[in-house]
């Protein structure tokens, strides 16, 4: 993993708690941030599929992206480590398509508005719905569901930063999933 910084002193770099953990050079699996950030987008990852004899090993969590062409800004782990995967500098792939308010600005278009975190977890059986069926779910320890207590604390702390530095208001309209 690189783990250097190439931004310059205008560009807004990494959340000062955050791990470089760059997906590839730092360049690749994102392009060059085109708009200031409007929203911070939070989803949830795991390995569930392809490793779910050990759904959270970071290793494999972050091959998923690799593997998918996909990126984030941030995955924060079950223990509340902060990864940086793509710098704030850099678009990343991770909010595909869709419409948000209604308006043409954003429709399949947020990578180019937004800042990505992923928390590292699975969410309800219907969340996952997408990935497994419920009879695989179910075979998971609940124990794996859901998200740590650290976890919420490393995110209230990254959000409340990127949404000071980015002046983005921390609001249901700006921070959204």
């Amino acid at each position: 993993a690189v783990t250097e910084s190439v931004a310059t002193e205008t560009e807004i770099t990494v959340y000062r708690g955050a791990v470089k953990d760059y997906l590839g050079n730092g360049l690749d699996f994102s392009w060059a941030q085109q708009y200031p950030p409007e929203y911070v987008m939070i989803h949830f990852c795991s390995a569930a599929v392809n490793h779910p004899e050990d759904p959270y090993r970071m290793e494999h969590v972050r091959q998923t992206f690799i593997d998918a062409d996909v990126s984030i800004h941030y995955i924060i782990d079950r223990d509340g480590t902060v990864f940086c995967y793509v710098p704030e500098y850099r678009t990343a792939w991770h909010a595909g398509k869709g419409t948000w308010l209604n308006d043409e600005t954003y429709t399949n278009k947020m990578n180019l508005h937004s800042i990505g975190i992923e928390l590292v977890g699975m969410g309800s059986a219907r969340d996952m719905s997408l990935y497994m069926t419920k009879a695989n779910y179910e075979r998971f320890d609940p124990s794996l569901r859901g998200f740590t207590d650290a976890q919420y604390t490393a995110l209230s702390d990254l959000v409340t930063d990127i949404c000071r530095r980015h002046q983005i208001p921390m609001d249901r309209q700006h921070v959204i999933g």
